[in-house]
């Protein structure tokens, strides 16, 4: 009798991916003890080079983004972090400006429109101004953030399916 076995390894960072592989074997104990224990090889092996890859996907990341983020104070380049949280590998951007709490990373990754804003105390307390409003230009988006995680992950599966071939042949199986 031939039988069909599949197993899927999650990742956190790369999302799901599936191995499956067509194992012949008898329908007794033995037999299915051992192609069991070579999944359970396989799981663990991919696993293990799963968050391998994650990790060094992560420090990827951190490192593109930050060579091709604007600089000007630096605090934007600083603010690009990547780090394990429990299961997960996080990567983030954040840039707090010096005369309020906005978080102005996201308006250097997508920019913003033009637009007429409140002016701040300091533009009512100047002398003879004739509007309470000005304009706001708007800037231009400057990515950094999105462009590192696509290229960097379009490489890190790549590599993940070396990796679930490789375990899938170590362990007897055919890929």
């Amino acid at each position: 009798m031939t039988a069909l076995l599949a197993i899927g390894v999650a990742t956190k960072l790369g999302g799901v991916v599936a191995l499956a592989d067509t194992l012949n074997f008898n329908m007794n104990p033995a037999a299915v003890l051992q192609w069991s224990s070579r999944l359970i090889r396989v799981a663990n092996s991919l696993q293990a080079s799963a968050n391998g890859l994650d990790r060094a996907a992560l420090d990827e990341m951190v490192e593109t983004a930050r060579a091709s983020a604007p600089v000007r104070t630096g605090r934007l380049r600083e603010g690009i972090t990547g780090e394990r949280e429990g299961d997960f590998f996080v990567f983030r951007a954040s840039a707090v400006g010096l005369t309020d709490d906005a978080d102005y990373a996201r308006f250097v990754e997508f920019g913003t429109r033009p637009g007429r804003r409140v002016a701040d105390q300091a533009f009512f307390d100047a002398p003879a101004r004739a509007s309470r409003r000005k304009g706001h230009p708007g800037t231009e988006a400057q990515p950094y953030f999105w462009p590192a995680v696509r290229a960097v992950l379009s490489r890190r599966y790549g590599k993940q399916a070396q990796e679930m071939i490789a375990a899938a042949k170590s362990a007897g199986g055919t890929a």
